[in-house]
């Protein structure tokens, strides 16, 4: 302990000696020692210093000046001292060889690199210095023990500070960037170092900075363009140059009036006079250039006002576009407004146009046809002038849902009054265009007049009530399929229940894409017979119904004629109702059975920043990942549309709450999706904070699918309770009653 304090003293002493030099700039300052305070041979090395030695009779002379003024020194001594061991530079000794290591180190190298002392003396420094840094620091060490070697180590012979920038590490790994002056004190060399790390990060950053704008000015789509007070062009970017087909050279012998045409020199002389020179800029305007070529071509410019350091107008950045594109653009735009609006005009729909407040700008020949009015008389009325007093109440609250953003059009069939006061039915398609900031800006109207038609459904409805009433009512599953394509015509409630899907879904699709089949054969069978012998009767063939699940059904079926079609009258009967419900029974029994007795829980521990720190090898039989798999990447197990409850809910467990069984979906790494039950609670560390918490996670998938499967059954038993038995006596009647339907119609259509 004492030799390492005496050591210690003899480095803070050289320190002092160095510093007081600086500050005095006297060569010859000394230290006076108590009796308990004999410097060691480090110091007495500096003080012998063969450079000292050639003063030593001038030093003689002053010693008892500097006895006298020794308490003042020592005074002096004691703050340089501290300004060494607390300056914000990085002050180190190290031996003076080809490998130096630290001897001393100033306490700011804790501040800075995050190292004690501890951790540096002994140690080499080029260990810590950047390997692309260690040859220039190898260049200064050769320089000095080749001078040490030839006793060249003298201040006429060879200036022993040097200045070199290298990279340091800190303890974290990071490199900093030190500013340092190398010098020698005897056999020992000391470095003053400076952290310039935030300097080199901004000079890199202004240096990474003017390439992106270099880059940005060299790739901009328009045209860049700089010019001095006389009109000459001075600068310009690739995009400029290629717009007139100049090179560089050639273009700065040019002015911007030369490759612009006449018509256009007083406007622009007017822009400069009157915007430019007066508040910086020109509104953005139109003109025209010469190419080289002698082509012209239309440009989109703007010109800003450049003034120099002293703050004088020196010239003008124009930023040019060519819009010879657009201008054709244009053309043909207004070529196609014209198109379509002779189209418009012209077409066999009735068309108008009106204003946000429903008053008709415009309306074709179909929809003053239609009407009864001239397009003149309808521009002095509105939409509610030509709607029915009935029809407008919903009318108005349609156009204000579109007025107002929350439709993009609407579909209405309404009854309109026409010019001689006779009511008709149209069909109206209403759309909106907008304009600038989204707000509304025409309406267009697509009007057919659908009078005719709809007497016709009216007629027909009436015609087919009866049929309907007996068909919906009917407690057998019926539909109404193409014998063509197996696309449903008509079904019932009863066929809704048994197939599982709506009417709405049944009606857009056919058996063949609903896949009821199961045996495809077995409907080609069926339309065979049906053809070839007009009908199929009592035969059991295999269905499935929405849920995927088997059905055994009693089918009969008969070929009719609907509206022009040849269609399937087909009849279902569910004979397996008791069948499957046991065979239900029997394997849900079994499936709770392995549940039980072999049901392995995951164990998981995760730690507050919610990384995975253990997984039990349960995992690979419910997950089939390996412990090792999870915990580099837990996340890809969650299914998608359950990635954000789960990061809600287990957000709350970092928080250390304790939560029970929430359930979600896992992918398995064969791509299968399971469901698990995850509970979980935490470790509290002795300061209270969170230190682990603790998951348990179960298979659920099984049970999962269990539940679905008996609400299935469940809901097929109560539909089994609904079917006919006595269903023959039902077709008999209903074929008579169809009967009865067509020899009415047929008179209707006699009438007609």
């Amino acid at each position: 302990m004492g030799k390492e304090s005496e050591v210690q003293r003899d480095v803070e002493f050289v320190v002092d000696q160095l510093l007081l030099r600086k500050v005095t700039g006297n060569d010859t300052v000394s230290h006076s020692y108590s009796k308990t305070e004999q410097p060691s041979s480090i110091a007495l090395e500096f003080q012998s210093d063969p450079q000292e030695k050639k003063k030593e009779n001038a030093f003689t002379d002053r010693t008892l000046q500097n006895q006298q003024n020794s308490h003042f020194t020592t005074d002096l001594t004691e703050k340089y001292r501290l300004i060494a061991l607390n300056t914000s530079d990085l002050i180190a000794f190290t031996t003076f060889d080809m490998n130096p290591t630290f001897t001393f180190v100033s306490p700011s190298h804790k501040k800075i690199l995050g190292y004690t002392e501890t951790d540096l003396l002994g140690q080499p420094g080029l260990n810590f210095i950047h390997e692309d840094d260690a040859e220039d620091i190898m260049s200064i060490l050769l320089t000095y023990l080749e001078a040490k070697m030839n006793n060249a180590l003298t201040p006429d012979m060879l200036t022993t500070a040097k200045n070199i920038d290298f990279r340091f590490r800190d303890k974290t790994g990071q490199w900093h960037f030190l500013q340092s002056t190398v010098d020698i004190v005897k056999n020992e060399l000391l470095f003053i170092s400076k952290d310039i790390t935030e300097h080199k990060k901004s000079q890199e950053a202004l240096v990474e900075s003017e390439r992106k704008y270099r880059t940005l000015y060299d790739n901009l789509r328009d045209g860049i363009a700089a010019v001095d007070l006389n009109g000459k062009i001075t600068e310009c970017n690739a995009v400029f140059l290629d717009m007139l087909g100049y090179l560089l050279d050639e273009i700065r012998e040019l002015t911007y009036e030369d490759i612009t045409p006449m018509k256009w020199h007083n406007l622009e002389n007017k822009m400069l006079n009157e915007q430019v020179k007066k508040r910086g800029y020109s509104d953005l305007y139109e003109k025209e250039y010469i190419r080289k070529n002698g082509t012209v071509f239309p440009v989109e410019l703007q010109t800003y006002a450049v003034n120099d350091s002293q703050n004088k107008h020196c010239g003008y950045w124009a930023f040019v576009r060519d819009i010879t594109i657009r201008k054709k653009m244009d053309l043909e735009q207004k070529e196609n407004q014209e198109r379509i609006r002779a189209i418009v005009m012209n077409a066999p729909i009735g068309i108008a146009v009106s204003s946000p407040n429903a008053q008709f700008i415009s309306a074709n020949d179909a929809f003053c046809k239609i009407l009864g009015y001239s397009e003149s008389e309808l521009q002095t009325m509105s939409f509610k002038d030509i709607t029915h007093a009935d029809d407008l109440k919903e009318s108005k609250r349609m156009m204000e849902d579109l007025n107002a953003g929350r439709i993009s059009s609407f579909c209405q069939e309404k009854r309109y009054i026409k010019k001689d006061k006779s009511v008709i039915v149209g069909k109206v398609i209403v759309s909106m265009i907008r304009g600038q900031q989204n707000s509304p800006s025409l309406n267009i109207a697509q009007l057919e007049d659908i009078t005719s038609r709809k007497q016709m459904d009216e007629a027909l409805k009436k015609s087919e009530e009866k049929f309907v009433k007996a068909f919906n009512s009917s407690p057998v599953a019926i539909c109404i399929t193409r014998i063509s394509d197996g696309r449903f015509i008509e079904v019932n409630e009863s066929f809704e229940k048994l197939s599982g899907y709506s009417r709405t879904e049944l009606m857009i699709a056919s058996s063949i894409e609903l896949n009821l089949w199961v045996d495809f054969d077995d409907r080609k069978q069926v339309v065979e017979q049906i053809k070839r012998t007009g009908s199929v009767h009592d035969t059991e063939y295999r269905f499935r119904d929405k849920k995927g699940n088997g059905l055994f059904i009693r089918y009969s079926g008969e070929i009719i004629d609907f509206n022009g079609e040849l269609c399937c009258l087909s009849v279902l009967v569910d004979a397996t109702e008791r069948k499957k419900m046991e065979e239900s029974l029997r394997v849900s029994e079994e499936k709770y059975r392995s549940i039980v007795e072999n049901t392995q829980d995951i164990i998981m521990l995760t730690n507050p920043s919610g990384q995975v720190e253990y997984i039990s090898p349960a995992c690979f039989d419910v997950l089939g990942y390996r412990p090792e798999e999870i915990t580099e990447k837990p996340q890809d197990i969650f299914h998608p549309d359950d990635i954000e409850k789960i990061q809600n809910v287990l957000s709350l467990a970092v928080q250390g709450k304790i939560r029970s069984n929430m359930e979600y979906r896992v992918i398995t790494k064969n791509g299968e999706i399971r469901w698990v039950s995850h509970s979980w609670s935490p470790i509290l560390s002795e300061n209270n904070l969170l230190k682990y918490i603790v998951s348990i996670i179960r298979n659920i998938t099984e049970s999962k699918l269990t539940e679905q499967k008996l609400k299935v059954k469940i809901d097929e038993l109560e539909r089994y309770k609904n079917v006919t038995v006595n269903r023959e006596v039902k077709m008999i009647d209903l074929k008579k009653e169809n009967t009865l339907l067509k020899d009415m119609i047929k008179e209707l259509e006699r009438r007609n």
